[in-house]
């Protein structure tokens, strides 16, 4: 008997898990479609705080490299450091899902729907006592 409660408790787990898993796929999508605007936002600024430090350089060169040692015209005359943003994978496994696999999500959404009905159709009333 305790053997069957453990499946019936398991596949309650597994019905809720189902269950959720197509909102959880969304807010994933969500946070990666967030991070990338957050990405390029930073990308842009880093752009042009690159290309300011590449005026300075120009017009501090411009007005003064010539009156210097000409030692120092290697160091002056060196492009600032650019710096990139690059992700740690080529790819994200969940990119395709939301061009692709809108099919996927109305079955996943039907499904989460259906299971929550039952759920609710399922679970017993709660006494409470005053």
């Amino acid at each position: 008997m305790q053997e069957i409660e453990s499946l019936v408790d398991w596949y309650k787990q597994f019905k809720s898990s189902y269950s959720g898993l197509f909102y959880e796929l969304q807010r994933r999508i969500q946070a990666e479609l967030e991070i990338e605007k957050d990405v390029e936002i930073y990308r842009r600024q880093m752009q042009m705080k690159f290309e300011e430090e590449v005026q300075h350089r120009s017009k501090f060169n411009a007005g003064s490299i010539r009156y210097l040692p000409a030692t120092f015209h290697p160091l002056l005359t060196m492009n600032p450091i650019k710096y990139e943003i690059l992700p740690t994978k080529n790819t994200s496994p969940l990119a395709g899902i939301s061009a692709v696999d809108e099919e996927l999500f109305g079955q996943l959404k039907l499904q989460s729907v259906r299971i929550d009905s039952e759920q609710q159709a399922t679970s017993k009333p709660r006494k409470t006592t005053l």
